[in-house]
């Protein structure tokens, strides 16, 4: 049986703190019918030993490209795109996160093959929370989770996360970002509307962490808020807006749910989420071309997830 070529692409900065552990995770998958051509890392300008400590890894499956300036996530992930010509299938995952299941390969390539998916967003699962912040965030993500998982039967924008997706070849070969802030989003609109196959898949999952403070939060979840009109000039003001309704009935469902075995947290979640839109459409903060760090969430225990 010919085995599926993959390649793992992880574009970082400034991810000292994590990025050994996850390639630990990557190299110690059990894989039977996939081959993993290499773990494709592309540094955006890192100012930390990220780089240092990739290298001394000294692993022939690693490659490292490491860039002296600063251009931003979309420019790295292009970068990565041009880099994996031999694969059949384009593993992007964020430096920062983290993978518990052994067969998360396995699981993800077979369900993309499969259901023939040119793009396969996998699902998101928050580290255990440190502090109350991290469980007001949680509640969120419980609330959030729930409804866009039925919305669609979760063929929906909002459940492509940047932090683990899989491209098909023949989708990887077409795209090309143009801006940082909405690069997920634009993933699942290109697919969409050029006529590839998405799929969310629920039945693994890669572990990050949410945000212990205000700050790095908002950081997050401003640049959610501003980023449609980044988009709409390609797809159309129609199209866009068409794929960010958002399911407000599921939305009531899910967060009397929660609220059920959650009070404190989701109160103080709905007044979270009011007062930062509120200041995104005061304000009307401009989102940056290279990515913000919110370094709360840069670095995980094992004993976290």
């Amino acid at each position: 049986m010919k085995k599926i070529k993959v390649t793992v692409g992880i574009p970082v900065f400034n991810e000292q703190e994590n990025i050994c552990f996850l390639i630990s995770d990557i190299l110690s998958q059990k894989i039977s019918d996939i081959k993993l051509n290499e773990i494709l890392i592309v540094s955006d300008g890192s100012t930390d030993g990220t780089v240092a400590r990739i290298q001394q890894l000294n692993n022939r499956k690693v490659r490292l490209i490491s860039n002296y300036k600063r251009m931003g996530v979309a420019v790295r992930q292009n970068q990565i795109f041009a880099q994996s010509h031999a694969c059949d299938y384009l593993i992007l995952l964020n430096g920062d996160i983290r993978i518990k299941d052994k067969e998360f390969f396995q699981k993800t390539v077979g369900c993309a093959t499969e259901n023939k998916a040119d793009l396969l967003a996998i699902k998101l699962m928050p580290a255990n929370p440190v502090n109350f912040f991290e469980r007001i965030l949680k509640v969120s993500v419980l609330i959030k989770g729930k409804a866009f998982e039925k919305y669609k039967n979760g063929d929906n924008l909002f459940t492509c996360c940047g932090p683990a997706r899989i491209f098909s070849k023949k989708l990887f070969q077409k795209i090309k970002f143009k801006e940082s802030p909405d690069e997920d989003a634009y993933s699942y609109l290109f697919c969409k509307y050029y006529g590839f196959r998405y799929k969310y898949f629920k039945g693994s999952s890669v572990y990050y962490r949410l945000p212990s403070n205000l700050r790095d939060h908002k950081r997050q979840s401003t640049r959610f808020f501003n980023q449609k009109h980044l988009l709409e000039s390609e797809f159309g003001v129609k199209y866009v807006r068409q794929n960010y309704v958002l399911p407000y009935g599921l939305f009531i469902l899910s967060g009397i749910i929660t609220f059920l075995s959650y009070p404190l947290e989701t109160i103080s979640y709905f007044c979270l989420v009011c007062a930062i839109k509120a200041e995104s459409f005061i304000f009307k903060r401009q989102t940056e071309s290279t990515w913000e760090i919110a370094s709360s969430t840069k670095h995980m225990e094992p004993t976290s997830y």
